[in-house]
């Protein structure tokens, strides 16, 4: 369920460069020193007593690190956490912080200093937890507890930061909460905006209105960053020929998910998964 690594676990582990694609959710917390980092070839600002989140599908590369620089990579697999974590998140915030997306820099949190150095006290409590597995009876549910302290700590920061220049309005918020919903279930068979209106027993227009009020993007795109994600993680964590990832994703052929995949990324399936499968993963 859950990987960690230290800055020389992770040099270790990297076979062909600094570059490295999380397998499952996670962060990097960088409490010494400073860092470079770049989210898909995006050059984030200098890191140091950071936190940035990261995101299956994201390529992040190391450009340059302090000779004093210290960090943890926690990278939890979404489906057993989801199994063993009740995590009761608002729809709408799960998925902004889930499937990440917009500017680089945004990914990055700064923690206040109290939150920042427990944060890191948990981190070295799980690590230790995870490197002497066999020691204890109940470690299975100490790692899951402090996992799920971990995660909580970093929803409550993200949540605060989502709602400070937003003001709400229940309804349309119910309502693009409904419609996130909905496009995490039906996202593969139903691209068309029609569909979910319907659904949801409204216009067309007003869903699309509530939606890009309360999360301030059209509803299109986060239909399609669904489905690209969705490919991004069988490009890179299949053998399928991509004529297969285009039927399992519902595409009429291989042609039209080609032409939809490098619209939304700038590149064919074909060569993305050339230059990312080379890419090291955690």
């Amino acid at each position: 369920m859950i990987k960690i690594y230290n800055e020389t676990i992770l040099q270790n582990q990297l076979n062909t460069s600094s570059s490295f694609r999380p397998t499952g959710v996670g962060f990097i917390l960088i409490y010494s020193g400073t860092a470079q980092l770049e989210i898909n070839q995006q050059p984030l600002r200098q890191l140091a007593q950071d936190l940035v989140v990261l995101s299956p599908g994201n390529v992040y590369q190391f450009q340059e690190l302090s000779a004093d620089v210290r960090f943890y990579i926690i990278s939890f697999d979404r489906k057993e956490l989801r199994q063993r974590i009740n995590y009761s998140f608002n729809g709408y915030s799960s998925f902004r912080i889930m499937r990440g997306g917009g500017a680089p820099n945004a990914n990055v949190l700064e923690l206040p200093e109290p939150a920042f150095g427990y944060l890191l006290e948990l981190c070295r409590q799980l690590e230790y937890h995870l490197a002497n597995s066999s020691g204890y009876g109940f470690n299975t549910e100490i790692v899951t507890g402090l996992s799920s302290v971990i995660g909580f700590m970093i929803a409550d920061e993200m949540f605060s930061r989502l709602h400070e220049t937003e003001s709400r309005n229940l309804r349309k918020e119910q309502l693009t909460v409904q419609f996130f919903e909905l496009v995490s279930q039906y996202a593969k068979e139903e691209k068309e905006l029609k569909f979910y209106a319907d659904t949801l027993c409204v216009s067309i227009k007003y869903l699309s209105n509530c939606v890009r009020e309360v999360a301030r993007q059209p509803p299109s795109r986060f239909i399609a960053e669904t489905l690209v994600n969705e490919a991004k993680e069988l490009l890179l964590n299949t053998r399928e020929p991509v004529y297969a990832v285009a039927e399992a994703l519902k595409f009429s052929d291989q042609y039209a998910f080609g032409k939809f995949f490098k619209k939304h990324t700038g590149s064919s399936p074909f060569n993305f998964r050339k230059q990312n499968q080379r890419v090291d993963t955690i």
